[in-house]
């Protein structure tokens, strides 16, 4: 069962969104947007977006019995399951090149240190 830091695990957060109170589906939603500003592992590149314009969209209108919120649950549960996943490969560093400066800037450039 995947486990966040703050606590939140894949039923209570599922468990939260099926609330009548209005303010625990909020909670859950704007805990799904907290784990992905924690999620730091590169691999959250689209996920990321996704995860992003599915909460900025906000939630739709609740029933515990209509078959589209339930999917609405099911997608934000999924959500946080692939950013509660550890990232496979550890992120590699981006290799800089190092550009030739033409005398004047490389001039400017010891006098500011670069």
């Amino acid at each position: 069962m995947a486990q966040s830091t703050a606590g939140l695990n894949v039923d209570h957060l599922r468990e939260r969104l099926m609330a009548a109170d209005p303010m625990q589906r909020v909670a859950a939603l704007h805990n799904l947007e907290c784990e992905l500003v924690r999620a730091v592992h590169p691999s959250t590149g689209r996920l990321a977006k996704a995860v992003t314009e599915f909460v900025a969209r906000g939630m739709p209108f609740y029933s515990s019995l209509d078959p589209h919120y339930l999917a609405w649950v099911e997608r934000a549960v999924q959500y946080w399951v692939r950013l509660q996943r550890p990232c496979a490969e550890p992120a590699t560093p981006k290799v800089v090149k190092h550009v030739a400066l033409p005398r004047e800037r490389r001039a400017v450039a010891r006098l500011i240190n670069i």
